[in-house]
């Protein structure tokens, strides 16, 4: 008898929980959808450089990646979840990133934007080209109380060339190297190449 009620609690135990989860497991997603754009961008600009009387004259091959309708954007929930914080988790080739945001049930939505597409030294994007298979860890409390999967697409739009440009700096090492600025507002001058 006793082993019966252990293995009849163990299972009400593990279906109740199952059934919390599930409970939990409202559907979200970006709010921009779950289908974004990624095209590559590539154009050449000849940069003039001067610090006082000496000038310096640089060619920069710029490359850069761009995702629309955005770069950043936030989860949100069809209906309030009992949550304070969402960790989403994506292979993105052979690295799992993981980014987590605080959560606010009154908006339906993360309190800040995860990062969808910019990598630097200190962050990582959380998407990759094709089909994202996106999990999530719904939060309260530091302890989880849902989980689930969604999937975004993050079609190719394959290379854009923007027209040469010709661009002043008055910092010099623009013009010995450190160019990611430079690229930076070369494409934003050029509406990304639009």
């Amino acid at each position: 008898m006793t082993k019966t009620i252990s293995a009849t609690l163990g299972v009400t135990l593990l279906w109740s929980s199952f059934l919390f989860s599930a409970a939990q497991a409202a559907p979200i997603h970006f709010s921009s959808g779950d289908t974004f754009h990624a095209e590559h961008l590539q154009g050449l600009v000849n940069l003039t450089c001067q610090d006082g009387n000496h000038r310096e004259y640089t060619l920069v091959q710029c490359a850069g990646d761009i995702l629309s309708p955005g770069e950043f954007d936030y989860l949100v929930s069809d209906e309030a979840l009992d949550a304070t914080a969402i960790t989403l988790h994506n292979k993105v080739g052979r690295r799992n990133v993981v980014q987590k945001r605080k959560y606010s049930s009154a908006l339906k939505r993360s309190t800040t934007r995860y990062n969808l597409w910019v990598w630097t030294l200190t962050q990582s994007g959380l998407l990759d080209y094709g089909k994202n298979q996106v999990s999530y860890d719904l939060l309260r409390g530091g302890k989880s109380v849902g989980a689930g999967q969604f999937e975004v697409n993050v079609e190719d739009g394959g290379v854009k060339q923007c027209g040469d440009y010709s661009m002043f700096s008055g910092n010099i090492m623009d013009c010995r190297g450190q160019t990611a600025t430079v690229c930076d507002q070369y494409f934003r001058m050029l509406n990304y190449c639009q």
